[in-house]
């Protein structure tokens, strides 16, 4: 079957359209965060926050994205539009650990040890691969090996699989 010449032309259209897209457009939301959390991981704050506010736009009712936007912002130091991001993403979620672990973040640079405290517990009781085994955030909030034991405990009881606490 051979196309009328009106139909290849928008074909043709179409396809320059497509390929005439900026690379960003044609990436995967997935593909896109998980280029956000290269740059939060790198500490190439500037590009993270660049990625997580487009993130934000294009799912502005995932908490995840809300909280690692303003986990960058605590990185960065803008801590009052830091907070207003996490308290979305507490708000749309109150059970994802990226928004624990942000607030967690938030209140260890705001000094506050008793509330960095709480928020990192709840955050490895929601998700142990969480847990940092290095023993210096531990430390430095007064987290016992039986506080751990107590979370990873409450974890398993909601299905949630706990990783062993490895000390060094």
């Amino acid at each position: 079957m051979r196309c009328r010449p009106e139909q290849t032309s928008i074909y043709l259209l179409i396809a320059l359209a497509f390929f005439s897209l900026p690379v960003e457009a044609k990436k995967t939301f997935e593909e896109r965060y998980a280029e956000a959390e290269k740059f939060r991981l790198g500490n190439d704050y500037a590009n993270a926050l660049n990625r997580y506010t487009a993130l934000c736009k294009v799912r502005p009712a995932d908490s995840r994205m809300h909280a690692n936007k303003g986990w960058v912002l605590v990185m960065m130091g803008s801590m009052k539009e830091a907070r207003e991001e996490i308290d979305k993403a507490m708000a749309l979620n109150d059970e994802d650990p990226s928004a624990h672990q942000a607030l967690a973040v938030y209140y260890m640079r705001m000094g506050d040890k008793k509330n960095a405290r709480l928020e990192y517990i709840k955050t490895i009781a929601l998700d142990p691969k969480r847990n940092c085994h290095c023993g210096g955030i531990q430390k430095y909030l007064g987290i016992t090996p039986r506080d751990e034991s107590k979370a990873l405990k409450d974890a398993a009881k909601h299905g949630r699989t706990p990783a062993p606490v490895k000390r060094p």
